[in-house]
């Protein structure tokens, strides 16, 4: 994981506590900028604008692969996790996590920001 903050001129890494070698979804809180969720091998979670990482992890609902990530503009604390085997969902910033009804491999995930409970599901 890398950082720019001119645009693009200079890159820096941010990556402590990151386990693996690719971040595959990133969303970024828009009402507090510097807390970014990533999916590594897990969900990760930054409250330092990605210098430090922890593991919000989703081993207790699920062991599938985790592809994308979206996060409720109007409820930043609602985040949603597109895997292999559905759709989870958390209200608490990650701290705990449910299984939605949508059984189906999720490879992608958008939020309709004028309607943030209209999610939709690329499979």
């Amino acid at each position: 994981m890398f950082k720019t903050t001119n645009g693009g001129e200079n890159w820096s890494a941010v990556n402590t506590g990151l386990t693996g070698l690719w971040v595959n979804a990133l969303v970024i809180d828009p009402a507090t900028p510097s807390t970014l969720y990533a999916m590594d091998g897990g969900v990760f979670k930054s409250t330092n604008g990605g210098a430090n990482w922890s593991n919000i992890g989703l081993t207790d609902v699920t062991d599938a692969n985790i592809y994308a990530l979206a996060l409720d503009p109007e409820t930043p604390t609602t985040l949603y996790v597109g895997a292999e085997d559905g759709v989870f969902k958390s209200t608490n910033g990650g701290a705990t996590w449910s299984n939605t009804a949508l059984d189906e491999w999720v490879l992608a995930l958008a939020i309709d920001p004028a309607t943030p409970t209209t999610l939709y599901a690329g499979t």
